[in-house]
C-alpha cells in the first residue's frame, strides 16, 4: 500500500523485489524501475537509474536489506525503517551515518522507525489518517492485495507463507 500511496502523490518510485512475480506485481501498479534484488546488485543498479543516491529508502526488510539501504540513499538522505522480514538489523555505530568511516557510505544520513502509536497518538490523527486510507479504497487508487485468507486455525500455515517470504500482500485469518 506504500507504493501506492507513492505513486498517487506523484512520487517516482524505485522498488526492490525477490521475485519475479513480485517485479510484474510492482510494475502493474505503475512502478518504472524495478530491480530483482536475487538477479542485480541492488545498489548498483540504483545508482544507473538515480546518480548520487534516492532521497528516501523505506525499508520492510531489515536485516538483509539493510547495508543495501545505506548505500542507496544520496547524502542528506532519509531511511525509514519499518519492518524486519528479513530479522532485525544488527546494533551499528551510529557514525556511519555522517559518512566520515572511510566505507564510502553517503553523509548525514537520517534514519527512524516511525510508530503508528506516535503518529496516530490522538482520535484527530487517528480519524483523519483512516479517513485517507479508507477513501483511496473506497475511490480505487489504492488496492490492498490480499494473498490469502485462512481460518483461523490455520494460524500455523499463515505464518508459514510470512515466513517463506513468497505472498503478496496480506495473509488474513477468519474468525
Amino acid at each position: 500500500m506504500l507504493v501506492q500511496f507513492l505513486l498517487r502523490q506523484g512520487v517516482r518510485v524505485l522498488a526492490s523485489a525477490s521475485s519475479a512475480q513480485k517485479t510484474q506485481y510492482l510494475r502493474s501498479l505503475g512502478v518504472e524501475h524495478v530491480i530483482n534484488h536475487r538477479h542485480s546488485d541492488l545498489v548498483e543498479a540504483e545508482r544507473s537509474i538515480v546518480a548520487g543516491g534516492v532521497d528516501v529508502v523505506f525499508d520492510s526488510v531489515g536485516r538483509a536489506a539493510f547495508e543495501a539501504s545505506l548505500r542507496a540513499v544520496r547524502a542528506k538522505g532519509l531511511i525509514v525503517a519499518f519492518g524486519q522480514s528479513s530479522g532485525p538489523v544488527p546494533p551499528m555505530d551510529i557514525a556511519r551515518l555522517s559518512g566520515l568511516t572511510g566505507e564510502g557510505l553517503p553523509g548525514s544520513v537520517w534514519l527512524t522507525w516511525p510508530t503508528l502509536t506516535d503518529y496516530n497518538s490522538t482520535r484527530q490523527a487517528l480519524v483523519g489518517r483512516a479517513a485517507a486510507v479508507f477513501g483511496a479504497v473506497l475511490d480505487g487508487t489504492i488496492r490492498p492485495a490480499i494473498a490469502a485468507s485462512l481460518p483461523l486455525r490455520d494460524a500455523a500455515r499463515a505464518h508459514q507463507l510470512l515466513e517463506a517470504r513468497e505472498v503478496i500482500g496480506k495473509v488474513l485469518l477468519e474468525v
